[in-house]
């Protein structure tokens, strides 16, 4: 079970990383996501409950434009 969760976590990182290259951080929703990899957007919540969590949990790329662009939403 755990080797799935991180298999569609991983899935999730990817899709989200080309998202933000084609159209940035405000390009995509979660319920996006979940549809282009048929499942239920509750399920992204379940690994990634916010954008910036998402962030402290992804790679290099994805975790700049993430953090830099989550502060500007908040404020």
């Amino acid at each position: 079970m755990g080797n799935a969760m991180n298999e569609t976590a991983e899935r999730l990182m990817d899709l989200a990383e080309a998202r933000i290259r084609e159209a940035g951080y405000r390009g995509f929703s979660f319920r996006d996501l979940a549809a282009e990899i048929g499942i239920k957007s509750a399920s992204v919540h379940h690994h990634f409950p916010t954008k910036a969590g998402m962030a402290r949990c992804g790679r290099a790329p994805i975790r700049g434009s993430l953090l830099r662009n989550g502060r500007a939403a908040a404020a």
